[in-house]
């Protein structure tokens, strides 16, 4: 018989043995006094007693400090904005956020619930709502926008924040989403989004981003091994993991996660098959996260309510790592961000792929910034061209054209430059004012400079105008 949601809230309350605290707006309950060098794993319990009921949380959070390390229950956050909570993820400063599915048959339902300091269960902010969430499952960030995939909606849903963290809607994917069907999304090492759908339609969308940030459809992955797919995770060394929450569709009657390696290619990155982990505690597997430590943790379903894990050699082979258990099935998996110490990325060595274009023929190219480092191990460093200046005025005598310069909206790694310089100077300078961001909001800032000369000598440096400016 199907347990009510009061007796499952209940039942955890037992199992639990809490003691409630308030902390701001948030009920987190203190179970032990944690420690300072471990990590932080974030784990969401889905409803667990079917019959139609929603779970309201608790999201819970262990301490755990290496693949021979068990995890300690740290503490358990509760709140009134939790319905349906399923996936967590966590922004590039740290912030939690976790997406409530709410009821999904209903347009506008579901909220994303964000907890700041969540090592610390500093603050609640929450939750935040909006038309175009309907369902939101597992969410990604790339570059400071937050993308999720929603069930509800067939769609993936795109909010940036405004510097007093208001939620900004800046867009939706449809192409090829469809059936309810968006569980997961990762975001490459190389910046492109991949989101899974499950629920027979059994298949991986993949979308790169044009030079305007628009999502732009690249193929897909339709391995036969792919069954009802839900969160994804990108490795440290690249690789991608799929849970997979039914059972192999060639009846062998397991549960597993797939895995692919991407070779490089002359446009974008080429798939190959890398094969499958399966494991006698690996059943109806949902979302699964990677540790500091290169571990892979997978949430599993309320047959067998566990956390599976899993560790790698230098070859990354895997070896089952055991599994600890869970009062309810788990709905989402994630670790906090290391807290040790972040170096910002360097600058030192970016450079440009067109610093001198020729002829001066008045028209617009493209102008691509790379080069950008970060000494962080696993850490890397995206490029954004945020400002155009240049040593002549931007109308001048024989020249109408305007702008000189346009950027990527958001900022990006590229810009257009306008090939000209006026016939009575020594040429023209553009300069070209770039930020790059590592992976957990760290920035170094410069400058790169393309040359319009008069014939073929250098131009000289003169006072800079905006090449963005328009009469």
């Amino acid at each position: 018989m199907a347990m009510r949601a009061s007796e499952r809230r209940a039942r955890l309350g037992r199992g639990l043995r809490l003691t409630l605290v308030t902390v701001v707006a948030a009920l987190v309950v203190g179970l032990t006094a944690g420690t300072s060098d471990a990590a932080k794993l974030f784990v969401t319990l889905d409803s667990g007693g079917g019959g139609g009921f929603r779970s309201f949380g608790p999201v819970l959070r262990y301490d755990i400090s290496g693949p021979d390390s068990a995890p300690t229950l740290d503490a358990a956050i509760v709140h009134p904005s939790f319905d349906g909570p399923c996936c967590v993820a966590f922004d590039e400063s740290g912030a939690l956020f976790v997406s409530n599915t709410g009821n999904s048959l209903v347009p506008g339902a579901g909220s994303i619930t964000r907890i700041f300091g969540a090592g610390d269960l500093a603050q609640i902010i929450g939750p935040f709502t909006s038309p175009q969430l309907n369902g939101p499952y597992q969410a990604a960030f790339k570059n400071g926008e937050l993308f999720v995939a929603q069930g509800g909606a067939s769609n993936v849903v795109r909010f940036r924040f405004d510097p007093n963290e208001n939620p900004m809607f800046t867009g939706v994917i449809t192409a090829g989403l469809c059936c309810h069907a968006p569980r997961g999304i990762a975001i490459s090492p190389w910046g492109e989004l991949f989101v899974s759908l499950c629920c027979g339609v059994n298949k991986i969308l993949r979308f790169r981003f044009d030079a305007s940030g628009q999502a732009v459809p690249n193929g897909e992955i339709t391995d036969p091994e792919l069954s009802d797919p839900n969160g994804m995770t990108f490795s440290p060394w690249g690789e991608l993991f799929v849970a997979n929450s039914t059972i192999s569709p060639d009846a062998k009657d397991i549960y597993f996660i797939t895995r692919y390696r991407f070779g490089a290619a002359a446009r974008g990155h080429r798939l190959v098959a890398r094969g499958t982990l399966t494991a006698p505690n690996l059943i109806a597997p949902s979302y699964l996260a990677f540790s500091p430590w290169d571990e892979l943790f997978v949430g599993n379903g309320p047959e067998d309510a566990k956390v599976s894990r899993f560790t790698f050699d230098a070859a990354h082979n895997a070896t089952f790592n055991g599994a600890f258990p869970m009062l309810n099935g788990v709905a989402g998996v994630a670790f906090a961000p290391s807290t040790a110490e972040n170096h910002p990325p360097d600058c030192s060595h970016v450079f440009l792929d067109r610093p001198r274009p020729w002829p001066p023929d008045h028209r617009l190219v493209a102008v691509t910034a790379t080069g950008a480092s970060d000494p962080d191990p696993g850490d890397a460093a995206t490029l954004a061209i945020n400002a155009v200046t240049q040593d002549e005025p931007v109308e001048d005598q024989g020249d109408s054209t305007t702008p000189d310069a346009i950027l990527t909206r958001p900022h990006t790694n590229h810009a257009s430059i306008r090939v000209e310089r006026s016939d009575f100077g020594d040429g023209r300078i553009y300069t070209l004012h770039y930020t790059a961001t590592d992976t957990r909001g760290a920035r170094c800032r410069g400058t790169a400079t393309v040359s319009v000369p008069l014939e073929q000598g250098g131009p000289a440096a003169q006072p800079p105008y905006l090449s963005t400016a328009q009469p």
